[in-house]
């Protein structure tokens, strides 16, 4: 009894100094996240998966306004928000559908485009005075081919000061084949 007594005390003290050895050796300290006041600050960040590819990007880009683009994972642009625009990218990289504020008077739209990354049909609200809005249809060359809405689809041909359309229909040359009202 007295032997067994001696034997647990010993392999007790012997796995307590053990562990204190390893701990020592091995071990490393416990990382806390920590409350500060600290600000990062950086021209970029990029997040990679676990094969080193990058699958997002945030920072300033060339246009020197702040972005995000995000990858799929061959490296090919999936969507990207720069510059108050959103834009949806297909498998080659092109955008598809792009979200945003236009131009000087920030008009929200809508642009879907062609795998030319050309735009097929936009769709405009007026932030201007007149508050309106429309939806073009373009072809393959940019040529508007169909506009609904109080937007002046004729450029200013054609119509009488202040005059604009509800719905025009143009050919492949631009011209008008029908106008309502």
């Amino acid at each position: 009894m007295k032997i067994q007594a001696t034997l647990l005390a010993g392999a007790l003290l012997a796995g307590f100094a053990g562990g204190m050895m390893s701990s020592m050796m091995f071990g490393g300290r416990l990382a806390l996240a920590q409350r500060t006041t600290s600000i990062l600050s950086t021209g970029g960040l990029q997040v990679i998966d676990e094969y080193g590819n990058t699958r997002i990007r945030l920072g300033v880009f060339s246009s020197d306004e702040p972005g995000m683009i995000m990858y799929d994972r061959r490296g090919t642009v999936c969507a990207q928000y720069k510059a108050r625009n959103m834009a949806v990218c297909d498998n080659s990289g092109v955008d598809r559908i792009s979200v945003g504020v236009e131009g000087w008077d920030a008009r929200p739209s809508l642009n879907l485009n062609n795998r030319d990354g050309s735009t097929l049909a936009a769709l405009e609200i007026d932030s201007g005075t007149s508050g309106g809005s429309s939806l073009t249809f373009y072809d393959g060359a940019r040529t508007v081919r169909l506009g609904l809405g109080t937007g002046d689809f004729l450029g200013g041909r054609g119509t009488k000061s202040g005059q604009q359309y509800t719905a025009v229909i143009f050919d492949d040359k631009g011209g008008m084949l029908w106008k309502a009202p």
